[in-house]
């Protein structure tokens, strides 16, 4: 039941706005459920934006708020190019089709997209949904093998962060990307920039249905990813077809594209394992995202909506920003210049105002990225393979996590299918799309080297120049271009029964329906055979790797100490016990793994010196203005290259501690002498909404070390 509930709820929260929106600006039904979600996230940056610089809470209100805002804004636009046209002015076209020159009549909301039957849009729905449901459905099998189910913990380096970023804005209504500095440093809360549209969504999904953190975030990203990665695919699948082919066979190759989107264990199911929630979802979202903004040189008006969508993407993960930039350049080099819509300069012209649009809302956004570059590149995720093998590995998605998986043969010669006949059409720009991908994982792997790693890498850099991650945003080629190729495979066996067999047409109506039929239930048939394996991969670092029932049960005993859920704590980033504040409303002084950048001046003294308390007078004044009472230690680290450092060691023995509890994995020390705040006393804890403009000018004692420290 609690299941339903949140999917449910969670699904509403990720199309109904977007569609509602899209609605007032005159979209038709199903192009405005297609291309929904980058609309919905748009709005949500923009909301999150305006309530933090206003100093107001992001929350179940305010999003309404926001909305009933967006819908306002768009029924006065929708309204005002409805007085240009009465007076005289060619209203602009709302298809995506060829646009003949004097533009063609208007057509109901109500309506298909130009020319495609109703049995095409049926075509596409019901794929959609297959792919979801197959997503969803092995997703939930996954989980309920596992103790605790769809409250289980992963122990997965990122899932710890997001946890905490969701609870964080449910509890305080700071959401701002600009903002979570506030979470991140806690001593001085430094600027810090994170992507935080799909957190600040997913807030709102667990305040309404008063639901714990573990159950929201399982549900949310597998309601996102089964959404998602269905829809893109059909986008992007119809995107594809319809440049050269009739409208029914572009509706008939996003259905295909969205029946076969849960096929591929480097889609969906690799990153939810990874926990690499928001890049999942951002970078899935390019299919949409680049549909929507490619219809602007048709449809000028769509404009808004279009950069909308794009601050939606490039607010889930940035790398979902740098995806779409890549399809649109290459469509645009390789499509729109030698075949414009409404000649090369108009369009040009809709494309640029997108893109001014965009980059007016999220500047601050763009300044956040290019500050943190230099991190970013310090990933390394290369892998000591021949070029033979990375070729192999980036074409057929494998993996460390997909190798035990067949390799997906048949669709990718679908794709390759697909690729050959858009080219006979003189389609280049998809197959150009695709064949770069595959470059930019192979350096990923290996470093091609010279001028041409240089030039990759300020695309894969998005990805942490991750093969996994650059592999998950292939997959969602292969499965366009795969949806394309089988559905051009069945629309030439159609057509051709229509022009050898004209007196039977009625055979040709059958075979295509058989055939389109016989699409989801292949699929479904192939993806039985290992959905298991794959749901079981999906989930398979549940376990108590890091987070153990011994960690838990030190938790919720911390949470009934005296001042423990008012004070700072301080844990080992490196030991994940960051989880207490998603799981048990604790403040630790690390909410993440991974360590800030820069760290607060007392925070460093104590982790540098905390063994040192009792008698360093420069760690006694840092535990003091931190207002740490409880320090908690649960060793083994996360990462086989880290190391617990030298002055969180022999803490049984510092003057300053005094241990309270252990059950043998998990301890609790009480710093010796701790005092509540006295009055008009700063302390530099947890406070989100304290100014902390002065916390970096620290006088701190003279430090005293031990002999031979």
């Amino acid at each position: 039941m609690q299941t339903a509930l949140l999917a449910i709820v969670g699904a509403l929260l990720l199309v109904v706005p977007g569609f509602l929106v899209a609605l007032t600006v005159r979209l038709r039904w199903t192009v405005a459920a297609a291309l929904a979600i980058p609309i919905t996230f748009g709005m949500v940056v923009v909301g999150t934006i305006v309530t933090g610089a206003s100093g107001l809470p992001w929350n179940s209100w305010s999003a309404l708020v926001t909305l009933v805002i967006f819908l306002a804004l768009g029924a006065v636009y929708s309204f005002t190019l409805a007085r240009r046209a009465s007076a005289g002015h060619a209203p602009s076209d709302d298809s995506d089709g060829p646009v003949p020159a004097d533009g063609p009549a208007r057509r109901s909301w109500l309506a298909p997209p130009a020319g495609v039957p109703w049995a095409g849009v049926a075509a596409a729905v019901v794929g959609v949904l297959v792919g979801a449901g197959t997503i969803f459905g092995i997703l939930f099998r996954g989980l309920s093998k596992v103790p605790d189910g769809i409250a289980s913990l992963s122990n997965v380096w990122d899932e710890q962060w997001h946890a905490n970023v969701i609870t964080f804005i449910d509890d305080t209504g700071i959401a701002g990307a600009t903002d979570l500095g506030r979470l991140f440093q806690v001593e001085t809360h430094a600027d810090f920039y994170y992507p935080d549209a799909w957190h600040a969504l997913g807030a709102l999904l667990k305040s309404l249905t008063g639901s714990d953190i573990l159950p929201v975030i399982n549900i949310w990203t597998m309601t996102c990813l089964a959404l998602v990665i269905p829809l893109s695919a059909a986008a992007l699948a119809w995107r594809i077809v319809r440049d050269r082919f009739s409208p029914g066979a572009a509706a008939l190759a996003a259905g295909c594209a969205g029946a076969v989107s849960g096929v591929l264990p480097s889609l969906p199911y690799v990153e939810f394992l990874t926990t690499a929630n928001p890049n999942a979802v951002g970078a899935a979202m390019a299919g949409m995202t680049v549909v929507l903004v490619m219809s602007v040189t048709g449809a000028p008006r769509r404009i808004p909506l279009a950069a909308l969508g794009l601050i939606g993407i490039a607010g889930v993960h940035p790398s979902g920003a740098v995806f779409s930039a890549l399809l649109l350049g290459l469509w645009w080099v390789f499509e729109a210049l030698w075949r414009p819509r409404r000649g090369r300069l108009r369009d040009l012209a809709a494309l640029a105002g997108v893109a001014v649009l965009t980059v007016a809302v999220m500047l601050p956004q763009i300044r956040g990225v290019l500050g943190e570059q230099t991190s970013i590149e310090s990933y390394d995720f290369s892998l000591d393979l021949s070029r033979w093998t990375a070729v192999h590995d980036a074409f057929t998605l494998t993996n460390q996590w997909t190798a035990p998986f067949p390799a997906p043969w048949v669709l990718l010669a679908f794709a390759v299918l697909a690729c050959v006949v858009l080219l006979a059409r003189f389609s280049v720009w998809m197959t150009v799309v695709w064949a770069l991908m595959l470059l930019v994982v192979c350096d990923a792997i290996e470093a091609v080297g010279g001028t041409a790693t240089d030039l990759l890498r300020v695309f894969s850099n998005a990805f942490y120049t991750d093969p996994r991650r650059l592999q998950y945003a292939v997959a969602l080629i292969v499965v366009a271009l795969g949806g394309a190729g089988i559905a051009l495979a069945v629309w030439g066996v159609y057509s051709a029964l229509r022009r050898w067999v004209p007196a039977r047409r009625g055979l040709a109506a059958v075979v295509l329906v058989l055939l389109t039929i016989a699409v989801p239930v292949t699929s479904g048939a192939v993806v039985s055979t290992y959905a298991d394996r794959m749901g079981a991969m999906a989930v398979g670092d549940r376990f108590g790797r890091m987070i153990s029932p011994d960690d838990r049960a030190a938790m919720q005993y911390l949470a009934t100490l005296p001042d423990a859920r008012t004070t700072t704590i301080f844990v080992d980033p490196d030991q994940g016990m960051g989880w207490m504040y998603a799981l048990e409303g604790l403040h630790p002084l690390f909410t993440h793994f991974a360590f800030p950048d820069p760290v607060g001046p007392r925070t460093w003294a104590l982790w540098d010196r905390l063994n040192t308390a009792g008698i360093n007078p420069r760690v006694d004044a840092a535990l003091q203005q931190l207002d740490i009472k409880y320090v908690v230690m649960s060793p083994p680290v996360y990462w086989p290259f880290q190391t617990v450092p030298r002055g969180l060691l022999d803490l049984d023995r510092t003057p300053g501690l005094k241990r309270i509890y252990d059950n043998g994995e998990t301890k609790i020390y009480e710093v010796r002498g701790w005092e509540p705040p006295k009055p008009g006393e700063t302390r530099y804890g947890w406070a989100p909404f304290a100014d902390r403009s002065g916390a970096e000018n620290w006088d701190a004692p003279a430090e005293v070390l031990p002999p031979g420290f």
